[in-house]
């Protein structure tokens, strides 16, 4: 099969069809032509071609259809040059993301993720010359489709990771964009969670990139007032989880400190033994204290929490390995041993020497973790 004989059957698609069934049958053989050409002769036909009957065929109602064109521009989109491609199909990728069928939409993500792939050109054009694909993007994470919204997360936080991509996110329209969505009336909780977490990721970046998301009380200030003064418990033990990712870096874990996040938390688990909705909420607050203490040593009120779960926990096994785990991130560094050590007590030696400390090492086997809590360099 020659290269006319591609561009001879996109005109075909485009002129000769008029009932949806013929439409198909001509899609169908595109789909098999494309496989019989090398790359360089696909780039070759293309010049020639038009990949617009395509994007139109994207009209149908017949979501297999539909199915079946996603595959095919996929395929021919990607021998394409992705700074070419967004300046030759700009209007018809823009326009994908106003379709129905959630494939589309992450289609024409894809295509703006190649270009992230591609070159620090390919990124540069796209952030200056096309930011309303950007900004159309962002909107996507509000898509009923989840696996569009993924994808739409997924292609903001590799694109924050380049210069002009950040420039772009954590500026003016990048930020207003974000703003807009966690501002509607109409924006459920879980979109703004997932606004939230994407803006977590973003601020995992640098110092630099999580003080001008701060700057606009977009993050840490809202997530916060959910934990502590929301009356929903899953909603706290989600906003708990999305700092937790900002706890993953030094300059995360700074930020975090600096809000007296850790001693609101230990006040709000202070009763757990007696407070149903705080056991609930508990082994969330000890995996984040356990991230933490991968990074630093936690602050005092925090490490006192782990320890009380940790001493108090001997009829809850999934709230003890929890515990163990947290208390194993802790130990894990020279610095937490040696914190650790310092908070010897009379209560806490005699307990987790004794028969807490071979639960630590029984749970710690189990997890695959192994806690050394004493050694000549550091005894408890």
């Amino acid at each position: 099969m020659d290269q006319n004989s591609l561009q001879i059957l996109l005109h075909k698609i485009e002129t000769e069809t008029v009932d949806d069934g013929k439409r198909k049958e001509l899609l169908e053989h595109l789909r098999t032509a494309i496989t019989s050409f090398s790359k360089v002769e696909l780039i070759e036909a293309l010049g020639a071609a038009s990949l617009e009957v395509l994007f139109e065929c994207l009209a149908s109602e017949d979501e297999e259809e539909i199915t079946l064109i996603c595959g095919i521009l996929r395929n021919l989109m990607l021998v394409l040059d992705p700074g070419d491609c967004l300046q030759k199909y700009h209007d018809s990728i823009l326009q994908g993301f106003q379709h129905p069928s959630g494939p589309v939409r992450s289609l024409v993500i894809a295509q703006l993720q190649r270009c992230i792939e591609s070159s620090k050109e390919s990124v540069d054009l796209l952030c200056t010359e096309y930011q309303d694909l950007i900004i159309a993007s962002i909107n996507q994470l509000t898509s009923d489709d989840l696996n569009t919204s993924k994808v739409a997360g997924i292609f903001l936080i590799n694109l924050v990771q380049s210069v002009s991509g950040s420039e772009f996110l954590l500026g003016h329209a990048g930020i207003s964009s974000f703003k807009t969505i966690l501002n509607s009336p109409r924006t459920s909780e879980t979109i703004k969670f997932r606004v939230y977490e994407t803006l977590s990721h973003f601020g995992n970046q640098s110092s630099e990139y999580l003080e001008k998301i701060e700057e606009h009380h977009l993050l840490i200030e809202p997530l916060s007032e959910i934990i502590f003064n929301s009356q929903d418990p899953l909603g706290q033990m989600n906003g708990l989880e999305i700092i937790a990712v900002l706890a993953e870096t030094k300059h995360g874990v700074s930020h975090i400190e600096k809000t007296g996040i850790f001693t609101k938390l230990q006040r709000l688990c202070v009763n757990w033994r007696d407070d149903p909705m705080s056991v609930l909420f508990l082994p969330g607050v000890l995996k984040f204290i356990g991230k933490v203490g991968v990074m630093q040593v936690p602050p005092d009120e925090a490490v006192d929490l782990v320890i009380d779960a940790l001493l108090k926990s001997t009829k809850e096994f999934a709230l003890g390995t929890v515990a163990t785990e947290a208390f194993a991130h802790i130990a894990s560094t020279n610095l937490g041993k040696v914190h650790l050590a310092q908070k010897q007590s009379n209560q806490f030696n005699h307990k987790l020497l004794n028969f807490e400390k071979k639960k630590i090492i029984f749970f710690c086997m189990n997890i695959r973790f192994y806690v050394k809590c004493s050694s000549s360099e550091t005894e408890f």
